[in-house]
């Protein structure tokens, strides 16, 4: 293990010009972004075409990022666009729809220039945030943190050419990612990628660096931070992560899927960009967007995040459909088998934890506890798959209980898998053994999977899949954890105020608490009527804005008393930026809640039990 390490500098020399013909004649795409001398929030990018380019070429911006299950749209972050012929003549363009622009025809297009904003505080008429990690800041001389989905555009003739991406950096700044270095020229760092999928799989963090290493014989990981409180370093995250990875490593049967990997991690505001918080996957990397905030919490989060997070390089991106394998950036077409990617990936994340001794079977028990109660808080006849394939639209409200549910999916098929087979195999051993046949350049058609699992294993596994994942049964939790020795118990019902039963999110301009989904607001909730997009600004006396907005929330809890008429002071939108003040007087209830339904290990388990959890929690010799 090598601490402290950075990519090696490769000196090769790079002409970028305006209309240099170094640029221009070449069977690749090139980007170059300018970063150096960049406006707040903004940066400059070229775009070189190849030879080839036609008359009537078409530039687009993708729709959506794999794997974050939503509309982002990104050209609408795209200003000031102009396209050039090789000679250095406009060429007029028009724009077709919020990611498309069209070009006159009868000139051949050589080089694209526009202007693009950062995604993390861009507001528009459409009102659609994009989840952080899967976008970009630019915060010139301090930190760029770079998602080519919002800053590459492409044509879709040349979406399987070579990728060459220059970037112009502040001075002392590095860049860190998965992507091949090519050198460096003064102010001007080169990447490569085989395609443009390839370069939208590879973030990249621009700042100046603090990176360190982990290393074996045949992989080697890099971390790479930026803090905005600066005291969470890479280094002092090397030793959570070398343990998992070591765990993931036995896991995976031995060895890492790839020999290089990142991990990118951006610690910001705590109160920036609060509904953001997370991370997300790539082939070779993750993103990571946490709040600066203790260093054993922060340790903690990414070891349990970088579980889940890590495991996304067997599902998707090792075993996945046609879907996933050819997608559409304009018109993107849903799996069926989110119980899988992410599910499967959620309930794996938490299994190498307890397997290895990251955290104790008790502990891992306390995790089930939870998924098993928010499990509760969703539609539990919906069936997942067709769940799966509406998550973007008719179904979105229901999408987060992938992590809930879907994981709890991944566990009774788990732990059936070990029930026929007396322990000797479970879930993983089945997913390897389609990813032989299958794997990352051979995509399963999305109806077959359910079948093809099923030959991997047992014909009850296909009953399982009709009934629980195609099917609209509950699960019967009970009786799948019973097999390993795990009982439930109930412990009655608690009652407690709620601020009315809505979506509970967070505006970070305003730093307000913010309504979301109504569909299910309790008594209080609608005796004030709140509606989607209000901002609570004030409750009685306690200002509900800012830093103290928890503290402010506590004690308004401790004073009042059931039955009593609470003031709630709303700003209810108008338009973006403006609010227009309501005033509502209700009755504050308490709500009664069941106490969470408690697993637990029993103290007698038979011989049968005891090997199942045993095969389920431990580690093979």
């Amino acid at each position: 293990m090598l601490l402290n390490w950075s990519l090696r500098i490769v000196l090769l020399f790079y002409c970028i010009g305006s209309f240099g013909n170094v640029l221009f004649g070449q069977d690749s795409i090139r980007y170059v972004l300018h970063l150096k001398d960049a406006s707040p929030k903004k940066i400059w990018v070229d775009c070189y075409f190849p030879s080839q380019a036609n008359a009537d070429l078409i530039f687009r911006f993708p729709k959506m990022v794999p794997g974050t299950y939503k509309i982002y749209d990104f050209g609408r972050f795209v200003t000031s666009l102009t396209a050039y012929t090789e000679a250095g003549k406009i060429v007029p363009n028009h724009k077709t729809d919020v990611n498309t622009w069209a070009f006159e025809q009868g000139e051949k297009v050589a080089k694209i220039q526009y202007e693009v904003s950062e995604t993390w505080t861009f507001k528009d008429s459409l009102g659609k945030d994009v989840f952080r990690p899967a976008g970009s800041t630019f915060k010139p001389d301090t930190v760029f943190a770079l998602n080519f989905f919002s800053i590459c555009g492409y044509v879709d003739a040349f979406k399987d050419l070579p990728i060459s991406l220059h970037c112009i950096i502040p001075e002392g700044f590095y860049g860190a990612g998965t992507l091949p270095f090519t050198g460096q020229t003064g102010d001007t760092l080169g990447w490569k990628a085989e395609d443009y999928r390839a370069l939208l799989d590879a973030p990249m963090l621009v700042s100046r660096p603090d990176t360190a290493t982990i290393r074996w014989d045949d992989a080697e990981v890099l971390v790479a931070v930026y803090d905005h409180k600066k005291t969470t370093t890479a280094a002092s995250l090397v030793t959570e992560l070398s343990s998992l990875l070591t765990a993931q490593r036995k896991f995976l049967g031995g060895s890492l899927p790839v020999n290089k990997y990142a991990f990118l991690i951006y610690l910001d505001n705590p109160k920036s960009g609060t509904e953001s918080f997370g991370a997300l996957e790539h082939n070779r990397s993750s993103f990571y967007y946490l709040p600066s905030v203790e260093p054993n919490w922060i340790r903690e989060q990414i070891r349990d995040i970088g579980a889940h997070e890590f495991l996304h390089i067997v599902t998707p991106l090792q075993l996945h459909s046609e879907q996933i394998h050819y997608f559409d950036f304009q018109h993107p077409t849903m799996s069926r088998h989110l119980w899988l990617y992410e599910g499967v990936t959620e309930y794996s994340a938490g299994l190498v934890q307890v397997r290895y001794g990251l955290i104790s079977p008790e502990v891992y028990l306390e995790i089930l506890n939870e998924k098993i109660f928010l499990a509760n808080e969703y539609n539990d006849t919906l069936p997942f798959t067709e769940m799966s394939v509406g998550c973007l639209d008719k179904y979105e409200d229901q999408y987060q209980n992938v992590y809930y549910k879907g994981a709890l999916i991944g566990m009774c098929l788990d732990l059936l898998i070990r029930k026929k087979s007396e322990g000797k195999m479970g879930l993983q051993a089945v997913i390897k053994n389609l990813s032989d046949d299958y794997g990352p350049t051979k995509p399963f058609a999305d109806s077959l999977l359910l079948k093809l699992i099923t030959q991997k294993s047992y014909p009850e596994v296909g009953v399982f899949f009709q009934t629980y994942v195609d099917g609209s049964a509950p699960l019967p939790l009970d009786s799948f954890l019973h097999w390993a020795g795990v009982e439930f118990k109930s412990d009655g019902t608690y009652a407690a105020f709620t601020l009315g039963g809505f979506e509970l999110l967070y505006n970070e301009e305003t730093q307000r608490i913010k309504v979301g989904n109504t569909d299910n607001l309790d008594a209080f909730g609608k005796a004030v009527g709140f509606q989607t997009g209000d901002e609570i600004v004030r409750m009685n006396r306690h200002s509900l804005t800012g830093e103290s907005l928890e503290t402010e929330l506590f004690q308004l809890f401790s004073e009042i008393k059931a039955g009593e008429k609470v003031r709630v002071e709303i700003a209810r939108p108008l338009t973006i930026g403006k609010f227009k003040k309501t005033v509502k007087k209700a009755k504050m209830v308490l709500i009664d809640y069941p106490k969470d339904q408690q697993v637990y290990f029993s103290e007698t388990p038979d011989a049968t039990q005891k090997k199942i959890r045993e095969a389920w929690l431990t580690a093979p010799n």
